[in-house]
């Protein structure tokens, strides 16, 4: 049974929403994430096009991404170089799972656990 959503505002239309946010901007800048500020754009600008019915599930998995790219940031800036390198090579390189013992071979092992 389809029925005619009624309560959703309807789509944003020509509005920018990365450019008309200046908070969004400035905090994306200000973590260390201005390299992402394209992709980020048009992720903003694809989640208005299928606006309203997917825009919960690709708002989700951008968070995550997004998330992720923040806590790299943190590593990289504020811990030891192995363990960034190792966080980066597994979560960003898409060469590692999530799960434990799945880090690529190249992750200087020793150099981790030297720090536990």
């Amino acid at each position: 049974m389809n029925h005619e959503v009624q309560n959703q505002p309807p789509p944003l239309g020509d509005i920018d929403l990365f450019s008309s946010d200046r908070a969004l901007r400035e905090a994306v800048e200000r973590e260390g994430a201005g390299w992402a500020s394209s992709e980020l754009a048009g992720t903003l600008a694809a989640l208005d096009a299928r606006w309203p019915r997917q825009c919960v599930s690709l708002a989700a998995a951008e968070t995550e991404r997004f998330a992720v790219a923040l806590q790299a940031s943190l590593l990289i800036r504020f811990s030891p170089a192995a363990v960034a390198d190792a966080f980066c090579e597994s979560r960003l390189e898409g060469d590692g799972g999530r799960a434990f013992g799945t880090l690529p071979p190249r992750v200087d092992f020793q150099a981790v656990i030297g720090l536990a």
